[in-house]
């Protein structure tokens, strides 16, 4: 596991990710709970940021140096989670507050390096991709099976790639497909979650943005991963996601999170850019996001999208593809054997 993922602190970043998000005190009022305006919270969460990047900004409080349980402020309608022995497979769900950061090259990728049997769902529901990437032309599509009366099977439409992993084609082109209702997305999240057998492992890729399908998949899965660059605006939207994920949390399990950091020059801006939206999660959220490593920019990723392939298939080298095997490596390390073995107890299906 060598690289440019962070596998020099591995010990730290387990420890982080079982023990989980926490938060131990009630949130600053400049990021309160409250229903706001958009403009009102994209205003606070540049100012947050420019806050976090700021050398005089106050140190943080010992009380919330160490990740803790999570137990703050949630959703009215938390999503209920599935019953443990309906859900063997880890989820791993990967997202980003904004578009264009490299989110399913990630996703592809770390599918495409699994060790494990894998299945890619594509959950960018409306402009779903993943195909296209794959070099794939699938005769059916999640849209097939969103709308089953009863409930979707999602194992009817999986996909084998070239590549040794299944893949589950997302809706494209299709509106009603990105504007779920609330008992449509449960629905789809427990699809999802009954997916694999046990060692084996589901990777979601999901759509840009604070939508209620992509927060509440990221508050129900095992192992939560937020892509961001360093720019400005993906940082503030990063943050943004987080906030909402934490929120959302509708169990008593720890919420285990991580950041990826795109199209770097190298560790130490991958590490600057973390830094800032660690420090804004601890001030305000009172929980610490580990930094799960970065991806180089590097022409070959371009290069590969054009061939319509994984920038892991075949014998591949440079930067990017160095981190992309390392980070592989880290998230399967830490992602569970068994998907919510851990849960307290079982809730309701829908």
């Amino acid at each position: 596991m060598s690289g440019a993922a962070e596998v020099d602190a591995y010990p730290e970043i387990a420890r982080a990710i079982a023990e989980g998000f926490g938060q131990d005190r009630e949130p600053d009022d400049r990021c309160a709970t409250e229903t706001v305006g958009p403009d009102d919270q994209a205003s606070r969460l540049r100012t947050l940021v420019a806050e976090a990047a700021s050398p005089s900004m106050p140190a943080v409080p010992a009380s919330v140096e160490r990740p803790l349980q999570t137990t703050g402020a949630r959703l009215a309608n938390p999503v209920p989670m599935p019953a443990p022995d309906a859900a063997p497979a880890p989820v791993v769900a990967i997202a980003s507050g904004k578009g264009g950061v490299g989110k399913s090259t990630i996703a592809l990728n770390i599918a495409t390096a699994s060790r494990r049997a894998c299945t890619l769902v594509d959950l960018d529901l409306g402009t779903a991709n993943l195909d296209v990437m794959c070099g794939l032309s699938p005769s059916a599509r999640m849209d097939t099976e969103l709308f089953d009366i009863e409930r979707p099977d999602l194992r009817r439409i999986i996909v084998r790639t070239p590549h040794g992993f299944g893949l589950i084609p997302g809706a494209a082109g299709i509106a009603t497909a990105a504007n779920l209702g609330p008992l449509q997305r449960r629905r789809l999240l427990s699809a999802v979650q009954a997916l694999g057998t046990a060692g084996e492992t589901v990777i979601a890729d999901l759509g840009a943005g604070i939508g209620p399908s992509v927060v509440e998949t990221v508050a129900a899965a095992d192992l939560g991963i937020i892509v961001t660059t360093p720019d400005p605006a993906a940082i503030a939207d990063a943050y943004a996601i987080i906030k909402c994920v934490v929120q959302q949390r509708g169990d008593t399990r720890p919420l285990r999170l991580g950041l990826v950091v795109t199209m770097v020059s190298g560790r130490a801006e991958a590490r600057a850019a973390h830094s800032r939206i660690d420090r804004v999660c601890r001030r305000f959220l009172g929980g610490t996001v580990p930094m799960l490593g970065m991806v180089r920019r590097d022409a070959r990723v371009v290069q590969a999208a054009r061939r319509r392939e994984p920038i892991l298939a075949g014998r591949s080298f440079g930067p990017a593809a160095r981190d992309l095997r390392s980070l592989a490596a880290l998230i399967e390390a830490l992602a569970p054997v068994r998907g919510r073995a851990d849960s307290p107890s079982a809730h309701a299906n829908p």
